[in-house]
């Protein structure tokens, strides 16, 4: 019996069957065939050349979060994404990502001279930064 099958699996036409299957996997994009289905963490949005991931959207959420539960203590995140919050995030990193992207593509750029960070106070979780512009 196990000869059978030893036969049969080892036959051109099943390895060409089994060899279309696997371009089709690999086409359609269902994700790695050897990785048991599972994906790598995929791209929410692409602006340019920066590419927005899932993990650097819920760091950025939860940052969100964190904000809305200290201005309003038992906010959930359900509450958060039901009132626009998922979408709020995304367009903020959309729109930080392409002010970027152009930024980038026309040299825009701050020198290290340009901003003298003087002193930094930390408040809890707060911060102020105290800067002044270089004498010209």
């Amino acid at each position: 019996m196990l000869g059978f099958f030893r036969k049969f699996l080892t036959s051109w036409p099943v390895l060409a069957l089994l060899g279309l299957v696997l371009v089709a996997f690999v086409i359609t994009g269902v994700g790695d065939p050897f990785g048991g289905g599972v994906g790598k963490a995929g791209s929410l949005a692409r602006v340019g050349s920066t590419s927005i991931g899932e993990n650097q959207f819920l760091s950025q959420f939860d940052r969100i979060v964190t904000r809305a539960r200290d201005a309003q203590p038992g906010v959930t995140r359900q509450e958060i994404a039901k009132q626009g919050g998922v979408q709020q995030v995304l367009d903020q990193m959309i729109g930080g990502a392409a002010l970027d992207d152009f930024a980038a593509a026309h040299g825009i750029v701050a020198s290290e001279r340009a901003v003298e960070i003087n002193d930094i106070t930390i408040t809890g979780n707060r911060y102020e930064l105290r800067y002044e512009l270089p004498a010209q």
